[in-house]
């Protein structure tokens, strides 16, 4: 499971620490070909907010009703300035829905 599946998710819990449900999208890609890049990562965020609002997550992991949201981005290459700005920005938009963002690099030599 990738980000450049936008039907499938590619991991999600509870982080207990935290108490809030974290959706993970796993990103191989290389930022090369940004708009590609972005263009995926706009299609996976899509399929993941459809699959929030549908409430299919609460069959899957039950114990997450009612606990706040966050999708996480686990990257293997590390974006570009303007890459970063985007994901800024998609955090901005991600909070006004009350689903917080957050993106992190894969530990080194994974």
């Amino acid at each position: 499971m990738t980000i450049q599946q936008p039907d499938t998710v590619d991991g999600m819990g509870v982080d207990k620490r935290m108490n809030e449900l974290v959706l993970l999208i796993s990103d191989h890609l290389p930022w090369e070909d940004e708009e590609a890049h972005l263009s995926a990562l706009e299609n996976k965020l899509g399929g993941y907010l459809n699959y929030l609002t549908s409430g299919q997550y609460l069959e899957a992991v039950p114990q997450s009703k009612g606990l706040p949201v966050r999708i996480k981005l686990v990257h293997e290459h590390r974006p570009t300035a303007s890459a970063e700005t985007i994901l800024q920005a998609v955090e901005a938009q991600l909070v006004a829905m009350d689903i917080r963002f957050s993106h992190e690099a894969l530990p080194t030599k994974y």
